[in-house]
C-alpha cells in the first residue's frame, strides 16, 4: 500500500517537524493522478470507497500524530491535521503541480499552519500597524483642529 510505504519513508527523519516537512514535500510535490483515479473508482465501487475511507483516516491520523509529537495540543492537532489533509486533497484533485520556489513557499506556509510558527508572530506585528482612519478622525487630529478645540474650551 502506497500510504504505508510513504509513512515508513517519512518515519526515518529524526524530529516530528522534519517528518511533517518531508511528508508535505512528498504529498504536494507529486502529481495527484493516482489520488484522482482512486476517488473516481470509489464513486462507483463500495469496496473501493471503504478502502479509501480507511486510507483517508490513516493519513489524517498520521498527520495528527506528527503534530502532537511536535507539541501541538491534541484537539488543535486534530483540527490542523484535517486542514492540512483537505488542502492536500484539494491540491491533488486540482491536477496542479507546483515546483521550485512556489512549492517551497506553499510548504513553508503549510508547516506554519500545522506547527503554529512565525506566521502567528507576523499577525501580531501586523496588528500593531497604524490603522487607517476616516476623514473625520484625520481632520480632528490636525494642529488646526486641536487649536480650535482649545479655543472652544472655557477657561
Amino acid at each position: 500500500m502506497a500510504t504505508e510505504a510513504i509513512i515508513a519513508d517519512v518515519e526515518r527523519y529524526a524530529s516530528a517537524e522534519q517528518r511533517l516537512g518531508a511528508l508535505l514535500r512528498r504529498a504536494f510535490g507529486h502529481a495527484g493522478v493516482l489520488e484522482i483515479r482512486m476517488r473516481a473508482w470509489a464513486e462507483n465501487n463500495a469496496e473501493a470507497a471503504r478502502a479509501l475511507a480507511d486510507i483517508d483516516r490513516r493519513r489524517q491520523m498520521f498527520i495528527e500524530r506528527l503534530l502532537r509529537e511536535a507539541g501541538i495540543a491534541p484537539q488543535l492537532a486534530a483540527m490542523r491535521a484535517t486542514l492540512l489533509y483537505w488542502t492536500y486533497l484539494g491540491a491533488a484533485l486540482s491536477r496542479c503541480r507546483l515546483k521550485g520556489e512556489r512549492l517551497d513557499r506553499l510548504l513553508a506556509e503549510l508547516r506554519r499552519i500545522g506547527l503554529g510558527g512565525p506566521a502567528a508572530k507576523a499577525r501580531v506585528a501586523e496588528d500593531r500597524r497604524p490603522r487607517r482612519t476616516g476623514r473625520r478622525n484625520r481632520l480632528a487630529a490636525t494642529p488646526r483642529a486641536a487649536s480650535a478645540r482649545s479655543a472652544q474650551t472655557p477657561s
